[in-house]
């Protein structure tokens, strides 16, 4: 079954400023990745690979615009997810880099790729 549920929600603030700070970065237009693998804590090795998305507001003025485009990513994520390993990360985030809207199946691919080469980060 293809869900996206609660825990593989990244919403801590402090685990978002660490992630932002600390974290490695992948660029495949007209997404940025930005990551951190897990560390060898015990509990954390069952956990899911918590995701972030985020649409600058200075590139989509208006809220139904930057919501758009996050269920976009946020479908693309939950479509594909199950043909990626990512048990070595802890957090990412996708984020928009894009000023004007983006066709589902472009993003999709773009998502595909980055999950790709983020599953090569070992």
């Amino acid at each position: 079954m293809q869900t996206f549920s609660k825990k593989e929600r990244l919403s801590s603030i402090k685990d978002i400023e660490m992630l932002f700070k600390k974290g490695n970065s992948l660029f495949v237009f007209p997404l940025k990745l930005i990551f951190i693998k897990k560390t060898l804590d015990e509990d954390k090795k069952l956990q899911p690979a918590r995701l972030l998305i985020s649409v600058p507001k200075r590139n989509f003025k208006k809220a139904v615009d930057r919501n758009r485009i996050k269920r976009q990513i946020r479908e693309g994520y939950r479509l594909q997810k199950a043909n990626f390993d990512l048990s070595h990360i802890d957090s990412f985030a996708f984020v928009c880099v894009a000023k004007e809207h983006i066709d589902s199946k472009f993003l999709h691919k773009r998502i595909a790729k980055l999950l790709k080469m983020l599953e090569n980060e070992k």
